[in-house]
């Protein structure tokens, strides 16, 4: 049987099972690139379009062929029919899940690992084999990467001067955390340096207090610790936050360097790696 380590884990599960129930096999696609978004308005007596800036990407597919078996207790050819059923169904029900799951990407090549949130789009008519020792289900299961994009598994805090921990990506982060501690009666301001998006906050602190900017979510927070962690926070007013038409994300430059401009405050940003 042809198959390999699959590099891919969903939601803590291997896709290619330690007791050789199913595998996911060659020919697996690599995971497919989210078209980018390509925002125009069009002007009537004027040729072509006017372009507007690119926002994101669309949605992506992730194409896997997979083979189960009719292992038992670790074993090729031990379970029969019986046991090529239960293992089918088990396999099922680790692809059938209510809302999103983590989708793992794991090449053995790769200092560290990828993972995007999916959902499950299709699995094709199983094709059934009964044999001597050799009853196996092989099936193409897809899933929809929602966001068009991977990412790192965790995050990684640092200055906003220098956001050379996360170089190496190929896409804009849009999840990225900015904790702010604000001048003393001034405004700040965060712009990317290569989309020019930004997003900003004004307001009053009392000593001590600092906030929490999810410019991907539009909130900001109140807290009281220097601390990424929500605990005892309240959320601000709207209006103290504002931001770019088109919202505020970390692009990379083509070199795949991430850098923004911070100015009216102490910034440190909590963001990783995006990729298309």
């Amino acid at each position: 049987m042809a198959a390999f380590n699959s590099e891919y884990v969903l939601d803590g599960f291997d896709l290619t099972e330690e007791n050789q129930r199913w595998f996911v096999m060659e020919g697996t696609s690599i995971p497919e690139l989210g078209a980018p978004s390509l925002p125009s308005v069009t002007v009537p007596g004027r040729w072509g379009v006017l372009p507007l800036p690119v926002h994101g990407y669309g949605t992506s597919q992730i194409t896997l062929k997979m083979m189960v078996t009719d292992a038992r207790d670790g074993v090729i050819g031990k379970g029969g029919r019986q046991f090529l059923d239960i293992n089918w169904q088990l396999l099922m029900s680790r692809l059938h899940r209510p809302g999103l799951m983590t989708l793992q990407h794991r090449a053995p090549s790769w200092a560290w690992g990828r993972q995007c949130r999916v959902r499950l789009k299709s699995i094709s008519t199983p094709k059934i084999s009964y044999g001597d020792g050799n009853n196996i289900i092989e099936v193409t299961v897809v899933f929809e990467n929602v966001d068009g994009y991977w990412k790192d598994p965790g995050p990684k805090e640092m200055n906003a001067a220098d956001l050379s921990q996360i170089s190496g990506g190929s896409a804009p982060i849009v999840d990225a955390r900015f904790l702010i501690v604000p001048e003393a009666g001034k405004s700040v301001k965060v712009t990317d340096n290569v989309s020019g998006t930004w997003f900003s906050w004004s307001g009053n602190l009392k000593p001590g207090e600092m906030i929490l900017v999810e410019p991907g979510d539009y909130v900001a927070s109140l807290l009281k610790a220097k601390s990424f962690e929500r605990s005892g926070e309240w959320r601000m007013p709207s209006r103290q936050l504002s931001q770019h038409d088109a919202g505020f994300a970390l692009w990379p430059n083509q070199w795949g360097q991430y850098a923004c401009t911070a100015v009216g405050g102490d910034v440190t940003v909590q963001a990783g790696r995006a990729y298309a």
